[in-house]
């Protein structure tokens, strides 16, 4: 469509049709890759250790009528290994995972330029780990030229934010948490802080980067209240905060919202 000036626009009428691109980050045992996969359960995931959906198969065991109730079921999941499976862990024997992330996305973009793509969503778990032996995969095809790593790194994230726009769907990284990092005491900016806490990554710069190319970061916290044996409340944080990382682009969403990730995404006005 072309206004007066004979300008396309752009139809921005179908923005609450997808789910959105998400940084999930909080403590390991927290139920990141649980709540994802109730989620996003018709997504692709990508894997460090296929352990991490355990706690996922054991909810639907146990939970049989409302995962029927809501058609969930194990998620298609490849294991992106660190080494070739039944060798040593040594370097000669490590797995290119910058390689083999970029071939899966890859096909993954060209079927979903075909139509025929059977994947709604794609989820990296853990991206923290993950994208540590990417970097690790670029400093060693570097050398010792650490300003040429920082600059491949920095293209592969750029890539790799570019993705949903490519694929038409969204990307999930699922990441430990790091606490904010503050100037050193002999520093002039000593006592501000450098980095909010937020997604382990492999540098501050790359965090932020990360973050702010989502339309979603969520932190999650735990907290005991009351006594004896109650049991921890968990939640995620939504609101923009001066210490770590956050941010959901809706309104009327709780700043401590129900662990329940499928709800919290819902209420605010994605369509999962």
């Amino acid at each position: 469509m072309k206004d007066a000036l004979g300008i396309t626009l752009t139809d921005t009428t179908g923005l609450l049709e997808s789910p959105p691109s998400c940084v999930l980050y909080a403590p390991a045992g927290f139920g990141k890759s649980t709540e994802a996969a109730k989620a996003f359960n018709s997504g692709l995931f990508l894997v460090h250790d296929p352990d991490v959906l355990r706690p996922f198969a054991h909810w639907l065991a146990t939970n049989p009528k409302e995962a029927a109730k809501r058609e969930l079921k194990m998620p298609a999941t490849k294991v992106l290994p660190a080494f070739e499976p039944g060798g040593p862990a040594t370097s000669e024997n490590r797995v290119g995972t910058k390689d083999l992330l970029e071939q899966i996305l890859g096909l993954f973009v060209e079927a979903r330029m075909r139509g025929d793509c059977p994947y709604t969503t794609i989820v990296i778990d853990e991206a923290s780990e993950l994208l540590k032996r990417v970097n690790e995969d670029i400093r060693i095809a570097a050398g010792r030229d650490p300003f040429a790593a920082l600059r491949q790194m920095n293209e592969f994230v750029a890539w790799l934010g570019k993705l949903p726009e490519h694929m038409g769907v969204p990307i999930v990284l699922i990441c430990h948490d790091r606490p904010p990092k503050w100037h050193d005491d002999d520093s002039p900016d000593a006592g501000k802080i450098q980095y909010k806490g937020g997604p382990e990554l492999p540098t501050g710069p790359l965090r932020k980067e990360v973050c702010s190319m989502v339309s979603v970061v969520l932190r999650g916290e735990v907290k005991r209240e009351g006594f004896g044996n109650t049991a921890p409340k968990r939640f995620w944080c939504t609101q923009i905060d001066p210490l770590w990382e956050s941010k959901i682009r809706a309104f009327d969403v709780e700043p401590e919202a129900d662990i329940d990730l499928y709800k919290l995404l819902t209420a605010a006005g994605y369509r999962l």
